[in-house]
């Protein structure tokens, strides 16, 4: 899928069709949007980016036109906008379907004339740069509701490119962990239950969200275990040890529906839950609560846990 995507981004380069970047958040369309003008005809002119769900409304012409001096309280003098600053290189429209529709008529008349009128200003000016278009949303289900103009789609539709999520190439995910590790110039030191949970996670934030992820790894000066990953990575990818658990009990007890807790292990024994518990421990320094969240468990569930498994006395029965 992203090979279809960067084929179709190589025949794009070349030409000054406007690009319009589909795809989820947190997938890199700027990225895209960067390797269109950087490998193109117009790499040696500036990239220009524009936000489009951040800017104000009120100020949206003024940073996209500029302005004349005097045009409004505290224009001391006449600034430029983002059209003339993007002149011979490529003006790139984030989340452009964030664009209010009173604003969205504003710039469907300067992609159809090319021309464009500061703030202020009298003067008619003209200007030369690629329009480059991303967004999240579904612009066509959003111009059936009516929140986005079907002329401006077919503006910015020219050449439509679909990033495919971080979850339809999860073979990308090694790679991108070895980028990031090639970039920090370390390893980062991912044990394999860690590498394979991280492989085997949606990644609902996509690329983004990965990268993140990594960064906030690279900072842990220990060898990063399954255990020192977020919860909620945890909850999606289970440890490769407890699902080899779980399938040794199914094994052990084939006329067994269901297994609610598993037998006592025979004294002396080290099982995987054995092991994985040592590890939690190992990690939060002996820290029973850090432990006991790292395993997604109570404090009280982990204490009961180790009671079981040897590695803490049970209480005296006072009486």
């Amino acid at each position: 899928m992203l090979e279809r995507a960067l084929g179709k981004l190589d025949l794009a380069i070349d030409s000054d069709l406007p690009v319009l970047l589909t795809g989820e958040t947190g997938v890199g369309k700027e990225l895209f949007a960067r390797a269109l003008h950087d490998q193109g005809p117009r790499a040696g002119a500036p990239f220009v980016a524009l936000n489009c769900g951040a800017v104000p409304d009120a100020l949206f012409e003024a940073e996209l036109f500029g302005h004349a001096k005097g045009s409004f309280t505290g224009a001391e003098r006449a600034r430029p906008g983002l059209l003339a600053r993007a002149e011979g290189g490529t003006l790139f429209f984030d989340e452009i379907g964030e664009l209010p529709l009173a604003r969205q008529v504003s710039l469907l008349r300067v992609l159809e004339t090319r021309t464009y009128r500061p703030v202020g200003s009298d003067d008619e000016r003209t200007f030369d740069a690629r329009i480059v278009a991303a967004t999240h949303r579904d612009l066509g289900r959003e111009v059936e509701k009516g929140t986005f103009r079907a002329d401006l789609l077919f503006r910015l539709n020219v050449v439509e490119v679909r990033i495919p999520s971080l979850r339809e190439r999860r073979s990308d995910v090694p790679l991108l962990v070895r980028a990031f590790e090639e970039k920090l110039g370390r390893s980062l030191s991912l044990s394999a239950e860690a590498r394979a949970a991280i492989a085997g996670y949606d990644f609902p934030g996509n690329v983004r969200e990965l990268l993140h992820l990594l960064e906030r790894l690279s900072i842990l000066r220990t060898r990063v275990e399954w255990s020192h990953l977020p919860r909620e990575l945890r909850r999606h990818a289970p440890a490769p040890l407890a699902l080899e658990r779980s399938a040794t009990a199914l094994r052990a007890s084939p006329l067994s529906p269901a297994v609610d807790e598993p037998a006592p292990a025979p004294l002396g024994a080290v099982t995987g839950e054995h092991r994985e518990v040592e590890r939690a421990l190992a990690a939060s320094g002996g820290n029973i609560t850090h432990a006991a969240e790292s395993l997604g468990l109570t404090r009280h569930g982990l204490k009961k846990r180790m009671v079981r498994l040897g590695l803490r006395p049970a209480k005296k029965d006072p009486s």
